[in-house]
């Protein structure tokens, strides 16, 4: 399985488990609205991109549903010492993005 696939697959769980729309969920994780489908759609993404949208999930996935084999990976290689989840960065996403990306 690609990074790519795999971001993908973290996507659509966390889709899945808030119900968040793909574009919501888009613009918090990678910083755009149309960035998830365009990795659907067989775009490429930056190491560093990846990286944060992957950080981000961690951080953000819903308290109290069990994280994806793909991500608790993901921060088994990144934090050996274990994830510290950081309020501060938690989003709202209640707010829905508007046509131009912003929230």
């Amino acid at each position: 399985m690609s990074t790519i696939d795999r971001l993908i697959a973290v996507a659509d769980g966390y889709i899945e488990e808030t119900g968040a729309k793909p574009t919501t969920v888009s613009l918090h994780a990678f910083g755009h609205t149309s960035k998830l489908a365009a990795l659907r759609s067989g775009s490429d993404i930056q190491v560093r991109f990846a990286e944060a949208g992957f950080q981000w999930f961690a951080t953000n996935w819903p308290e109290g549903k069990p994280l994806p084999a793909v991500l608790i990976e993901w921060c088994a290689s990144h934090f050996p010492q274990g994830l510290q989840r950081q309020p501060a960065l938690l989003v709202d996403l209640s707010a829905e993005p508007d046509a131009g990306g912003s929230v």
